[in-house]
């Protein structure tokens, strides 16, 4: 009897010793991955998988890093057609208290049957560098240039949310929103 608790007894032991080890090390990564990804997004409207009209509102929470300067940029990635080009919209200046709201268009203007779709929202963290490259292309290239982004620069950017979108052009938009470029 004593034998078999003592078997027991070490079971238990080991699998606390265990379960620990593997929460220590994920603890670790996380730990690091926060530290080298410093800061939140949380896009909280639309819902994922919505159904939209061209004109949408996007709106959620930021906690920008202490630690780093970077802007909030939405970037939205068109799968309409197998397109897969980036259309980067507009930085966000987000409220004291972190809340932020950006009107993003998908697709051109009109009720184009033919851009209705998935549509990809991403919100992400531009450092100076990328910052700029994206300006430049929403100064320079967007509403001009229909071929978008076949990507974006990767480098200096960190993706924080994202949402699927279908465009419908049978879905009324809401009042009083109006297409801006730039700036959210």
């Amino acid at each position: 009897m004593a034998e078999r608790r003592e078997i027991v007894i070490g079971l238990v032991g080991a699998v606390i010793g265990v379960a620990g080890g593997v929460l220590g090390s994920y603890l670790n990564v996380h730990l690091a991955d926060r530290a080298e990804h410093p800061g939140s997004v949380t896009i909280g409207s639309p819902r994922d998988s919505a159904t939209v009209s061209r004109l949408v509102e996007i709106s959620g929470e930021v906690e920008l890093p202490a630690t780093k300067e970077v802007q909030l940029w939405i970037v939205i990635r068109v799968d309409v057609n197998n397109l897969g080009r980036y259309y980067p919209q507009g930085y966000v200046v987000p409220e004291k208290s972190g809340e932020w709201s950006c009107v993003v268009a998908l697709g051109g203007a009109g009720k184009r049957k033919a851009q209705d779709g998935s549509y990809r929202v991403l919100a992400v963290f531009a450092e100076p560098r990328a910052a700029l490259s994206l300006s430049d292309y929403v100064r320079q290239d967007l509403g001009r240039v229909s071929g978008g982004m076949a990507d974006y620069p990767a480098e200096g950017l960190d993706l924080k949310d994202s949402i699927q979108l279908t465009r419908d052009s049978a879905t009324p938009a809401p009042e009083g929103l109006t297409e801006q470029r730039g700036t959210c």
